[in-house]
């Protein structure tokens, strides 16, 4: 009988950010949790015999030495060179090179390669093309495709004595972080965070907005799962009111700062949203007093049940508009575009595809999903 993939212990050759990207990867995807990293391995001489992510960093000459199964390379600028060296230097046999996330991109080829969909099969390239694995997988906006003040660099971060809480300058505006985010990185010498814009860049599959679907000036805008709550901050002043429904009371805590400024004209909910008022749930029919212009949800699959709980709210307002996650769950976009169409709503989707690794289903069976469904009340 063959080896247990349990059993299995791999190497990686990298340290830099690539293999920092790789190495998050792998944190996440459970199913990848039976190969068992020992070890790093880097031709950079100051980080041998030092650690990367508890592990000890090698030199390559020291590889000879190891008991080791399999040995990947994680990285994006060098791989055609480390593959050499450890094919002719190092004799590294050629079934011991490989891909620890193999077994995902085999399965996708599997399940795609006969596609006639353009945007499968380029989502498709673009992950066998990538070191790691990630929820997004889409070209790049040139330059002059990005929209008039917007960048999507790192942002720096800032310490507020009085509240005890870090911010950035989101738009010029203060976006508090809640005390247990933690996803902070040193940038020439300055402590930062990953741009909040950059899921909403030019060919994102995970745009809220598009011309036939977006905020205008005096919307009442209702923001679920607003996490936060870049959205709406940047849509802040031209809406007429906000309604900031959060879940995650550490969340809800910075957005009451981020939003102090704008407080006549936002409304906070801190709520689960369901299909109906529980214990443990509110729907919004029952949140929203209202009549609503732009609704936007991503409230980690829970917008089917939410979609059910606003019946009155998706029929009230003609000319409403919303902007709906569903890549959370299997069958997400159709079940979303049924609810809406019922409602009287032309839908449409955002361009490409997600590959949501968060979700254990898509470990263990991985599909791509449409990220976002939009709608208009017709």
């Amino acid at each position: 009988m063959g080896e247990s993939p349990a059993n299995k212990k791999f190497l990686i050759w990298g340290t830099g950010n690539t293999a920092e990207a790789c190495f998050q990867s792998y944190s996440f995807i459970q199913t990848l949790h039976c190969y068992e990293i020992i070890g790093f391995a880097t031709n950079t001489r100051h980080k041998w015999g030092t650690e990367f992510h508890g592990r000890p960093v090698f030199p390559p000459d020291r590889l000879r030495e190891i008991n080791y199964d399999g040995i990947s390379v994680w990285s994006k600028f060098h791989k055609e060179e480390i593959l050499r060296q450890m094919r002719t230097e190092l004799r590294i046999p050629e079934e011991k090179i490989q891909d620890i996330f193999g077994p995902i991109r085999e399965k996708l080829c599997l399940k795609y390669a006969g596609s006639a969909d353009a945007e499968i099969l380029d989502t498709l390239r673009r992950v066998e093309e990538r070191p790691d694995l990630t929820h997004f997988y889409f070209r790049p906006p040139e330059p002059e495709e990005l929209p008039p003040g917007l960048d999507f660099r790192s942002h720096e971060v800032f310490f507020d004595d009085s509240c005890g809480l870090r911010f950035v300058l989101f738009e010029g505006k203060r976006l508090y972080l809640a005390r247990s985010y933690n996803l902070f990185f040193s940038e020439n010498g300055k402590i930062c965070t990953g741009n909040f814009w950059a899921e909403q860049q030019p060919h994102s599959p995970h745009i809220y907005e598009s011309p036939a679907v977006k905020v205008e000036n005096g919307d009442v805008l209702v923001d679920a799962g607003a996490c936060e709550g870049n959205f709406s901050l940047h849509h802040i002043d031209r809406v007429k009111r906000v309604y900031l429904i959060e879940c995650q009371e550490d969340w809800m805590e910075a957005l009451r700062h981020t939003f102090a400024p704008y407080r006549e004209k936002v409304v906070f909910l801190p709520a689960f949203l369901g299909e109906g008022d529980t214990e443990r749930t509110a729907c919004l029919d029952s949140l929203i007093p209202e009549p609503v212009d732009f609704l936007k949800m991503d409230i980690e699959g829970a917008e089917r049940s939410a979609l059910r709980g606003g019946t009155r709210l998706l029929s009230q307002n003609p000319g409403m508009k919303c902007s709906i996650c569903a890549y959370h769950r299997h069958g997400d976009e159709a079940a979303i575009r049924e609810i809406l169409t019922e409602r009287g709503f032309s839908t449409e989707v955002s361009t490409g595809y997600m590959l949501f690794l968060l979700d254990e289903e898509v470990q263990r069976d991985p599909e791509f999903r449409r990220g976002i469904v939009r709608g208009v009340k017709r």
